[in-house]
């Protein structure tokens, strides 16, 4: 199930990891655009960096997706209920608004200073190390990107 985005918006062509040619479109026309869902409902695209930035720094807009008007509510039900359900969503604190999401921020915090990332990157640098040395037991060649990805860039 996918949220009712016009087609132009979500396809990638040939390179999943480049925007779809309509987003960049878009961006040098205008860093914010109407966008008229496939449901008939108009939405915001925001585009540009500063506005981006803006936007996410300004407590008028909500990150809340399901209670302030988004275009998660033109998803269907069930939809919804799988990704943003009251159960899935009690993790998601980056889809809740202040003070909700001060609350969980706070209990997070300590978690990622950067005493506790340096104590991490062994053990990173032990599953990187035990992939690669996996890639070079399996041959001389690793497929990184899979075929149907290929980039015509690349």
């Amino acid at each position: 199930m996918r949220l009712p985005l016009p087609p132009e918006l979500t396809d990638r062509g040939r390179c999943p990891f480049d925007p779809p040619a309509a987003l960049q479109e878009m961006r040098e026309d205008s860093p914010v655009s109407p966008v008229t869902l496939l449901n008939g409902r108009v939405v915001w695209m925001v585009t540009g960096y500063d506005e981006g930035r803006a936007v996410l720094s300004d407590p008028r807009f909500s990150a809340d997706r399901f209670r302030n008007g988004s275009a998660f509510l033109a998803a269907p039900e069930e939809m919804r209920e799988e990704m943003f359900g009251e159960r899935e969503r009690a993790g998601m604190f980056l889809a809740m608004d202040p003070p909700e999401h001060t609350r969980y921020r706070k209990l997070l915090t300590g978690q990622f200073t950067v005493r506790r990332m340096r104590q991490l990157a062994p053990r990173i640098s032990e599953i990187v190390t035990e992939h690669i040395d996996a890639m070079v037991a399996a041959g001389t060649s690793a497929d990184l990107v899979p075929t149907p990805y290929r980039c015509p860039h690349w």
